[in-house]
């Protein structure tokens, strides 16, 4: 599935080479069928700059995500499958600086739900659900 993705991130250098920062990011599609899916994403993350003066970076982070799935079913009507899960991701990034303060980075971070327990209207399913997701994009980023 593929549909656009919105990702907010705070933080800031403890050290030239180490950015720490909270992250979250949100994915949602609205099907043919009615139903919707959607992606939740919230993360402690730690850049790394292997050469801090070169705007590539490596990162790294953890938290937790939800799964959501809405929808109808003709036997059941209005259902909803959920979970929330384990998150983990990676990625890389390089920063393109523009002027002082202010940067464009174009990057790729990986993102997995590790499998949980889903519910189907508040209720177990016994069922471990989980999903990734591969978030492509353009960030705009400011700071001193």
């Amino acid at each position: 599935e593929s549909n656009p993705a919105i990702m907010l991130r705070f933080g800031g250098a403890i050290r030239p080479s180490i950015v720490l920062s909270g992250e979250v990011t949100g994915w949602s599609k609205n099907n043919s069928d009615g139903s919707t899916d959607q992606f939740s994403f919230v993360s402690f993350v730690t850049q790394w700059y292997p050469q801090p003066t070169n705007g590539f970076y490596v990162k790294g982070g953890i938290g937790g995500a939800a799964l959501k799935s809405v929808g109808t079913d003709p036997t059941l009507g209005s259902v909803e499958l959920s979970t929330t899960n384990l998150g983990l991701q990676g990625g890389v990034g390089y920063d393109l600086h523009l002027s002082s303060g202010f940067a464009l980075t174009p990057y790729a971070d990986f993102l997995y739900a590790v499998g949980a327990d889903a519910k189907l209207n508040g209720s177990s399913t016994g069922v471990n659900v989980g999903a990734n997701m591969l978030h492509v994009g353009l960030a705009a980023s400011w700071g001193h």
